[in-house]
């Protein structure tokens, strides 16, 4: 969770910015939502599939 932040930084203030601090901080701080928005999905999937299945324990 915490690589992709930090090497978009890393690589966007090189690359994509050249030197622009400030807009690879903002690049770093999407790359960091965007990751946490996954985190976050995926709990609320797994969830899900957990009510599922005990659903289908307690139908049986």
């Amino acid at each position: 969770m915490a690589i992709v932040p930090i090497s978009t930084y890393f690589v966007t203030v090189r690359h994509l910015w050249n030197g622009n601090t400030a807009y690879a901080a903002l690049s770093a701080v999407l790359a960091a939502n965007i990751v946490l928005g996954g985190y976050v999905y995926l709990a609320f999937v797994e969830d899900a599939a957990t009510k599922a299945e005990v659903q289908e324990k307690k139908a049986q």
